[in-house]
């Protein structure tokens, strides 16, 4: 049957066992065991946000970071790779910038912390997106898009191409699926 969008390297099984484990919202993730030991999960992240990250950055070598918050809460859903947890103050300047406030990115730039680089924001799309290069000077940067009720910040650090198309992507998958 294929694959649920061009950045996704499993085949329709795979897929169909992601979407048949998604827990509703606020439900904590079911017990351990492998797959999953890569992606941080917060107390109320369900099944298929950390499923979600796992399947779609696994294997990009570009990907550092990433994460999924509730939108416009704030509150952290799953982050990549396991024991990231971002700054919570550099996820509310994110969110009030999409909300059109960016007085936080210009005081401090995105900041989340947790080996992520500091990036400078280059655009705000709409309330939609925010589009950063990372701060250093050695390529890289974030991208974070807002969805339904979810924001995503993916992290690379070379292929700004690749990582753009990876996280649209993403973003239209969550979309399509009320997330």
């Amino acid at each position: 049957m294929g694959t649920c969008c061009s950045c996704c390297r499993q085949g329709s099984e795979d897929y169909e066992e992601i979407k048949g484990s998604a827990k509703e919202e606020g439900e904590e993730a079911g017990g351990g065991g492998g797959g999953g030991g890569d992606v941080q999960k917060s107390d109320s992240v369900s099944a298929w946000d950390a499923e979600f990250l796992e399947s779609k950055t696994s294997g990009w070598s570009f990907v550092t970071h990433c994460a999924v918050f509730a939108f416009p809460s704030g509150k952290l859903r799953a982050a990549r790779p396991s024991g990231f947890t971002p700054n919570q103050t550099g996820v509310n300047d994110i969110i009030a910038a999409l909300q059109g406030d960016s007085a936080g990115l210009e005081e401090r730039s995105v900041a989340l912390g947790g080996q992520t680089p500091v990036c400078t924001p280059g655009k705000i799309d709409d309330g939609k997106a925010i589009y950063c290069s990372s701060s250093t000077g050695e390529g890289g940067g974030c991208i974070a898009v807002r969805t339904n009720e979810s924001l995503l910040v993916v992290f690379y650090n070379e292929n700004a191409d690749a990582a753009f198309t990876l996280t649209t992507e993403m973003a239209e998958y969550m979309v399509d699926n009320g997330r």
